[in-house]
């Protein structure tokens, strides 16, 4: 259950559709006021079932207890056992989190404790008291993580790296070019109080070789307008795709947020190829920038500090335009998506000729097939890409092959009266034990790892 149907989620619920999920979203309603063009996904084109529950009215305008009555019918009609609500600041979402019909009560943490006031006592005692109808947390980052812990929320949290899924770009930044000019920086976002466009313009007012672009609308721009120095350029609200345009021709984008819950056009960004400069208060800042190195942070309303990051990241354009390349985009896509499974198990494989172990782990998975979320790595066997069959490259198979005599000849060295055989065809057990601990399954079966009691041992601690 979320808010609106805007493309990222919408891109989000398609995914989770295509890796086996059975997903019914509730929309609290199809549109709003502040919210312009494109930000609104394609229905039309969904693999997934949904319903609206205020067809007839924005999100700011609609009738609240008209939509709880409309909710509670929505629910009624589902056959869904488990529900994520998409934030605890409105009725919608109390009231799904009380009906008696859901066995799982999960929440999509957004906020961060960058937003969180300690002397808010009242919002957040109802912030605790929500959490605790809940039975776990999907939280985008780690300063997620560390507001619901503020709460003392000991339940499980899981974290899924983002708030959705961007629209892949359509255009690539240009490599860095240092005989410029001039340096381009772009901001592209509503123009309101907390977005705190208006500190970037006293940040290079006087700047020499900058230029700024400001993409968006909203009810500051006549004020920033009438404040900006002559190297500010207005461009007004523009589509994504001439927006994309702007921030692939830019150096850097910027986003300044006094509050900023992810940041998503950062994720636009950074696929494009364009580096960022964020303040600390931005929700991605930790989880994003500083961990791919993608960009710079500075201190929220520091100019010193701007301008230092600034500097820093114009002198090392290359560097930072590199590591936007170098970004794991589809590592990224597939965490978000598995972080919202419940269950999983995952099918562990190995066979150089379709053996047992790899027939018997791709008949339970057929069984299983649309009951459960699967995982099931195996040497030999690749299906279609829906499937989540996973085989090794040529170059891992032949290191692994060695690998596996290394560790028998060890075996032979320190106990050579060991009548223990070694199966070459298999991967040792190092690379089990990586899979194993990488995955956030909650049951992981391992059809067959090998006869190797060294390994075994191994596997075992």
């Amino acid at each position: 259950m979320t808010h609106l149907p805007s493309f990222y989620k919408v891109n989000l619920y398609n995914e989770l559709s295509r890796f086996g999920f059975k997903v019914k979203v509730l929309f609290i309603s199809g549109g709003s006021v502040i919210r312009q063009g494109d930000f609104t996904g394609d229905l039309d084109k969904v693999l997934f079932d949904y319903e609206i529950v205020n067809e007839e009215s924005t999100y700011e305008e609609r009738n609240k207890l008209g939509s709880a009555f409309n909710l509670l019918r929505a629910i009624r009609k589902t056959e869904a056992r488990a529900v994520l609500v998409g934030g605890w600041d409105y009725l919608e979402f109390w009231l799904a989190l009380l009906n008696w019909k859901f066995k799982e009560k999960m929440v999509v943490v957004e906020s961060s404790v960058y937003e969180h006031d300690e002397n808010s006592t009242i919002k957040n005692t109802i912030k605790k008291l929500f959490l605790s109808l809940t039975t776990g947390a999907v939280v985008s980052g780690r300063p997620h993580k560390q507001l619901v812990e503020r709460f003392g929320y000991q339940k499980s949290v899981i974290i899924s790296g983002g708030v959705g899924l961007i629209n892949k770009p359509s255009v690539r930044s240009v490599g860095a070019d240092a005989q410029k000019k001039r340096s381009k920086l772009v901001y592209v976002g509503r123009l309101s109080e907390e977005k705190n466009v208006g500190f970037i313009l006293e940040a290079i007012d006087g700047v020499e070789g900058v230029e700024f672009h400001i993409v968006g609308d909203g009810p500051l721009k006549t004020t920033l307008m009438k404040n900006s120095p002559e190297n500010v350029i207005f461009h007004g609200y523009l589509s994504n795709d001439k927006a994309q345009k702007v921030m692939a021709s830019s150096d850097i984008l910027v986003l300044p947020s006094l509050s900023e819950t992810w940041g998503l056009v950062i994720d636009e960004s950074v696929a494009i190829g364009t580096p960022v400069l964020v303040s600390d208060r931005v929700g991605c800042s930790e989880d994003l920038v500083k961990k791919f190195e993608v960009g710079e942070v500075f201190s929220c309303g520091n100019h010193a500090d701007f301008r230092r990051k600034l500097d820093l990241l114009l002198f090392n354009l290359s560097f930072y335009k590199s590591a936007c390349d170098r970004l794991p985009y589809d590592e990224l896509v597939q965490q978000q998506v598995l972080s919202y499974e419940k269950y999983s198990i995952d099918f562990i494989g190995f066979s150089t000729n379709k053996g047992g172990a790899a027939i018997a782990a791709k008949r339970i998975f057929s069984v299983l097939k649309g009951k459960v979320r699967l995982r099931f790595y195996c040497m030999d066997i690749k299906g279609q890409p829906e499937e989540n069959i996973y085989g090794p490259s040529k170059l891992s198979w032949t290191g692994n092959f060695f690998l596996r005599i290394f560790e028998y000849l060890l075996l032979k060295a320190i106990y050579p009266c060991s009548p223990v055989k070694v199966s070459l065809n298999m991967f040792g057990s190092s690379w089990v034990k990586r899979k194993v601990c990488e995955s956030n399954s909650n049951v992981i079966y391992i059809q067959w790892v090998n006869n190797n009691t060294l390994s075994l041992k191994f596997l075992r601690n």
